[in-house]
């Protein structure tokens, strides 16, 4: 049994700030028979790395949530963001400075 996370975030006009928006779409295995969880959420005063990571943390947090209700099991994250890719495991080095 799988998750699929899909994640984006965008905010025209970058480099900003502007405003901005996330999309995320958690979709759950077939065995659950549950609909997808989706959330999209607007912000002003953004930038578009900022809504990429922010995307990323709102999925991860719902994946989470969906996990203590419905047991652990695999996370397949998908991305257009080279930024949140590339840097999503070195979260641990941001926190050192």
């Amino acid at each position: 049994m799988n998750y699929v996370l899909y994640t984006d975030g965008a905010c025209p006009g970058n480099p900003g700030p502007g405003v901005g928006g996330i999309g995320v779409n958690l979709i759950l295995p077939e065995e659950f028979n549950l609909a997808d969880r989706k959330i999209s959420k607007g912000y002003h005063q953004t930038t578009n790395n900022r809504m990429e990571l922010r995307a990323g943390i709102e999925g991860l947090r719902l994946a989470r949530d969906s996990m203590k209700a419905f047991g652990r099991v695999r996370l397949e994250w998908l991305t257009d963001s080279k930024y949140v890719a590339d840097n999503i495991f070195n979260v641990h080095k941001w926190s050192k400075g």
